[in-house]
């Protein structure tokens, strides 16, 4: 409980932008552990890396490709269990989890579902175990935030290069 009527800081601050892939993977791990942690977010650590443009349709069928050699992977280490190493969240599913927020905002914002669960059954309920874990329910970025973002970012991009 907080003393004295104000929140109580959290013993660790994690510093990087909520977008990061990078930061939720190391915020996640820390509440993994019970480490009390917060998040503090940091413009400056986010890093524009460029835009690629190319057929939707054929980056879709890569994803999804790559997609279905991770649900063997999946299959293979898992065991049955509900994480790649088995029963408890691992390094490996932190890694891969971590990227779900943007894939799921890829997807909307293509307009292309490669997370199938007709296809790809294993993953998508690995995935859904992730997002309902006490660790991760709340760390992950709404998807509509990660859209609104991505538009902002290419904004920026193409303001950057007119100005050239």
């Amino acid at each position: 409980m907080a003393a004295s009527g104000e929140e109580q800081q959290a013993a660790v601050r994690v510093i990087g932008g909520w977008a990061s892939h990078y930061a939720i993977r190391v915020y996640v791990a820390l509440r993994l552990k019970g480490v009390d942690c917060h998040m503090m977010d940091c413009p400056a650590s986010v890093v524009l890396r460029g835009v690629t443009n190319g057929d939707k349709d054929e980056a879709a069928a890569q994803v999804s490709t790559a997609l279905q050699h991770l649900e063997e992977a999946f299959v293979k280490c898992s065991q049955g269990r509900s994480y790649f190493g088995g029963d408890n969240m691992g390094f490996l599913d932190i890694v891969l989890g971590s990227h779900l927020g943007w894939l799921k905002a890829a997807e909307k914002i293509a307009g292309v579902k490669v997370l199938d669960e007709s296809k790809l059954p294993e993953l998508t309920a690995w995935a859904d175990r992730f997002y309902a874990h006490h660790a991760v329910r709340d760390v992950m970025p709404e998807t509509g935030r990660l859209v609104q973002f991505n538009t902002y970012l290419i904004g920026v991009l193409k303001a950057k290069a007119s100005s050239k």
